[in-house]
Parts: structure tokens; sequence; C-alpha cells
């Protein structure tokens, strides 16, 4: 009787595993299904892995779209221009609070998206904010730089805005921000990124897919004065990536490109 009890437990426990085991199976085929599915639907080849100098960890680089123009890891500098004439296509309106005299209030949609998560993560934590500037044109940057050559002299101007083709803005990816005020909104001359502000952004932002663009510790690197103001949309993947290796865009994005087919 105990060996027939013995058995019928056996069994019971064996038939268990087997439906558990089916339902695994099951769920890890749909998981590489999607994941190939999701290959198949990059451009070849799909990935790489890249190691950048100085840093710890390599980097998966799942499509080289990205790196196109207006992509999101593209690189635009003093030293790697954008074509002039460039427009994204996939401009929309602020979802965030912006001062009533932005020249054009547009962002690239998937980077408006995630600002106004960080801004919602932003404003819970008491440091609520606003878009002082975020799309701007070629014409709309060359009219900032000589307004800003006449109020505050060449030297000034050369240091904090870029020429024409060389600014982050006319991707669409990036945005200035300042403490959330009335004030701010009504005129610019009254915003200010608040010390506190600035630290939380620095240290939450890339939780959503933006980097200080311009650290205090990287201007021998990026050629730009430090902007505490100053963020700029590459993704969570790569976002996470510089900020826990301790490195920005222009360390990276050339390290990518060397394998570029």
């Amino acid at each position: 009787m105990k060996v027939r009890l013995a058995i019928a437990v056996a069994l019971a426990s064996y038939a268990v595993f087997v439906c558990w085991f089916v339902g695994a199976l099951g769920t890890l085929g749909d998981t590489i299904d999607k994941h190939y599915q999701d290959m198949a639907n990059q451009p070849l080849p799909y990935a790489t892995i890249v190691h950048p100098e100085d840093a710890r960890y390599g980097l998966v680089v799942p499509t080289w779209r990205w790196l196109e123009n207006g992509g999101q890891w593209q690189l635009v500098s003093k030293t790697a221009p954008i074509d002039i004439g460039f427009t994204p296509k996939s401009l929309e309106t602020l979802s965030i609070p912006y001062g009533d005299w932005i020249i054009d209030n547009r962002l690239q949609t998937a980077a408006n998206k995630q600002l106004a998560e960080l801004a919602h993560a932003a404003e819970k934590a008491g440091y609520p904010i606003i878009v002082t500037s975020s799309f701007r044109s070629s014409s709309d940057q060359q009219e900032l730089l000589e307004s800003s050559v006449a109020e505050y002299g060449a030297a000034w101007a050369n240091e904090f805005i870029a020429t024409p083709g060389h600014s982050e803005h006319q991707l669409g990816l990036a945005v200035d921000l300042s403490s959330y005020t009335p004030a701010c909104k009504a005129n610019f001359s009254n915003c200010n990124l608040g010390e506190p502000t600035a630290q939380w952004l620095a240290t939450h932002a890339p939780q959503y897919g933006f980097i200080v663009r311009y650290p205090e510790d990287k201007v021998a690197i990026t050629g730009v004065s430090h902007e505490s103001w100053h963020f700029r949309f590459v993704g969570k993947r790569l976002a996470t990536y510089l900020d826990r290796e301790g490195l920005v865009l222009d360390q990276v994005v050339p390290s990518i490109l060397e394998k570029k087919p």
C-alpha cells in the first residue's frame, strides 16, 4: 500500500513538473520569438558591442539608426556639425511648462514623452521645472548668436552659444531647463536653475534618458563650459551607461562609429 502511495505521489509530482516545464517553455518561447522579431526589425548588423576607452564595461549598440541624422545617439559638437538644413520629422509641442517667449516650443516625440515623465518626477520631489529652450533651427541659432554678441559681446557668445549647425538644439533632442516660477514663464531674465534642482536633475535625469551634456569635469573634452541647465536626450540605455561610466557623448560615439560598417 505504501509503495503504491509513493508511486502515485511521484507520478503526480512529475505531472505537475511537466505542466510547469511546458508552460515555462511556452513563456520562454514567446520571449525568444519577440527577441528575434525585434532583431529582424533592425537594419543589419542588428547589434554591435563597443568598449570605449576609459570605460569599465562595453556598450551594446542595437541599431545604427540611432546615430543617423536626428538619431538619439548622434553627436553634434564644435567639431561634429549637423547638416545646417536639417529639421527633425517628429517634432511636437512640449508637454511641460515652457517660457512664453520661446522661439520654438517643439521637441522630438520620444524626448518629449520622457521629458514629461522627468518633469512629473521632479515636481513630485519638490523641484518643478520649466523649459527655457527646446528645438532651434539653424536660422534661429544664427539669430540667437547675433543677439548674444550684441548684448554680451563676442567672447561670451563664443563660449556659450554654438554657431549654426553645431547646436544640439537643432536635433530637437536638447532642452535648457530652469526652476519653475511664474516670473520665469513670463520673462527669460527671471529664470534660474537652482542648485538643489540642478543636482536632483543630474542624479535622476538618466533614468528618463537625459544627460547633463556639458559636465563641469569634462570641459576639456566637450569644448563647452559647464552648463547645468542643458540636458540632452539619448535614451535610457545610453544615458544610464554614460552616468555609470562617468563618460560624455564625445567619448563614446567616436568608438561606436569606428565599428560602423
